[in-house]
């Protein structure tokens, strides 16, 4: 039989109501949409516990060792994943800003690809125009000075424009940030410090800091930045050991029960259509393009109950967009459930005898 033929009885089916593409469509989506929905809220959880992890400054390391690192090999290091960003730190002159004259504030200077290393450990605020140029101020420090991105900020040493203004939450990391300015300077020259920061955690990433070094590796100390969170989080292992890991597993056994259902309430129009010689090959891809009719919508109201709520979710509550990840995390069990639900119709169809017509029919 042609595929056409094929499809337009199929069509008819599915427009008559024989197929019960409502109902079967509602039950999947409700069902597997269930599963896929509970995955992705555990999922959600791990991610957002990485992302704690990782913008809390705990998969950020620094090197240091007085004057003993080399901005320019410390810079060098950023940009090779998982080894993202590093930068150059070290005690500068303290200041005296134009609107708290007796007060002395600390400073640091710093490299230009430690104020780019910046976003991935606090939340940052630049002007639309900036070029990441300009000193930098903590959020506690320019809000006490009305200053925003962009304004200038008078100090003992001048005027300067503000490049931006960071965060430094008090939540376990090191405090030498919290209530201070940052100058970007020359990387020429010896730092006190090199800071790197690597996602996912990798140990030989990581130690490829001590390549900042001038002097002996005894005089310099390794430390977290913020060590509250745990020495490591292993997100992907977090992921394989998460209580819903075997949720594909279910979808695919409970797609296959309600194909099973769906073949075992036309058993007798299987059976009659054996009767009348329609070939099983015919029946099998008739039947999977009818399954397609309610697997599809099906499929899409339940990923669509995935995707709207992660997609809120990640909007408000956490920092990167990892709708992608959730998305696919979803997609991957109603994937599963439809895959259960087609081989169930194809195992059915293939199964189904015509001599079971005549008491088919008398039970009918």
């Amino acid at each position: 039989m042609r595929l056409r033929t094929l499809a337009r009885e199929a069509w008819a089916n599915l427009v008559s109501g024989t197929s019960r593409v409502g109902l079967l469509a509602v039950v999947f989506a409700l069902i597997i949409g269930g599963i896929a929905a509970i995955d992705t809220h555990v999922s959600l959880g791990v991610i957002r516990r990485a992302d704690e992890f990782r913008s809390s400054g705990s998969a950020t390391s620094a090197l240091r060792a007085t004057a003993g690192i080399s901005g320019t090999q410390c810079d060098a290091l950023a940009g090779s994943p998982p080894l993202h960003a590093s930068g150059a730190i070290r005690s500068g002159d303290p200041l005296r800003l134009g609107a708290m004259p007796d007060v002395t504030i600390h400073s640091w200077e710093v490299t230009a690809s430690f104020v780019e290393l910046l976003p991935h450990i606090a939340p940052v605020e630049v002007p639309a125009e900036s070029s990441l140029t300009g000193v930098w101020l903590s959020a506690d420090l320019a809000g006490m000075l009305g200053i925003r991105p962009g304004d200038d900020v008078a100090t003992s040493l001048g005027s300067a424009v503000v490049g931006g203004i960071y965060e430094w939450p008090d939540d376990g990391r090191a405090r030498e940030l919290g209530f201070t300015i940052l100058v970007p300077t020359d990387p020429q020259g010896d730092f006190d410090a090199c800071w790197v920061h690597v996602w996912p955690q990798n140990t030989a990433a990581t130690s490829l800091v001590y390549l900042s070094l001038t002097g002996a590796p005894e005089e310099a100390e390794l430390g977290q930045l913020n060590a509250r969170l745990g020495a490591q989080f292993n997100a992907h292992a977090a992921m394989e050991s998460r209580l819903t890991r075997h949720a594909a597993g279910a979808a695919l056994v409970l797609g296959a029960a309600l194909g099973a259902a769906a073949m075992r309430l036309r058993r007798l129009e299987l059976a009659s259509a054996l009767h009348a010689r329609v070939a099983k090959s015919d029946l099998v891809a008739g039947q999977v393009l009818e399954a397609l009719g309610w697997l599809i919508p099906g499929g899409v109201i339940a990923l669509a109950g995935v995707v709207i709520p992660a997609a809120w979710i990640q909007r408000t509550i956490v920092h990167e967009a990892f709708v992608g990840e959730l998305a696919a995390v979803g997609a991957s069990v109603i994937a599963a459930g439809a895959a259960g639900a087609l081989l169930a119709t194809i195992v059915s169809v293939a199964l189904s005898q015509e001599k079971h017509l005549f008491a088919l029919f008398k039970s009918r």
